[in-house]
Parts: structure tokens; sequence; C-alpha cells
């Protein structure tokens, strides 16, 4: 049987959603200054398909609770 990954399991508007979420947080660590938006995304979509793949990625910083 083939192996199927995390990825291919995930429907397409979780995997958007995910996306979107990180790239917000990107955003939100540089204070939202504007002209960023691409590379928030980019950076993203690496980061959230190398995490389903298994493989290693660069982890956000937890969110402290207030």
């Amino acid at each position: 049987m083939p192996k199927t990954t995390a990825k291919a399991r995930l429907s397409a508007d979780s995997h958007q959603a995910m996306i979107a979420e990180t790239a917000y947080f990107k955003s939100e660590q540089r204070g939202f200054a504007p002209g960023h938006e691409l590379t928030d995304w980019v950076e993203a979509e690496c980061e959230v398909d190398a995490l389903l793949a298994g493989k290693s990625a660069t982890r956000r910083p937890q969110r402290r609770g207030k």
C-alpha cells in the first residue's frame, strides 16, 4: 500500500488556512510592516509543507498567554 503524507490527507482549505496563519504570525513579528506580504506567504508555505512532510523547518516562537 502506498504511503500517504500528511499533506495528502489535508484538505486544500485546511492547507491554505495553515499557510495564512503562519504568514500572519510572520507579519506580526515584524510589526505588520507593509511590503513583505509575498515573502511572508512563500516562507510560510515552505515551512508548512516541510512540517507536513515531516522535515525539519524553522519554527516560529511560541506565543505566550497574557
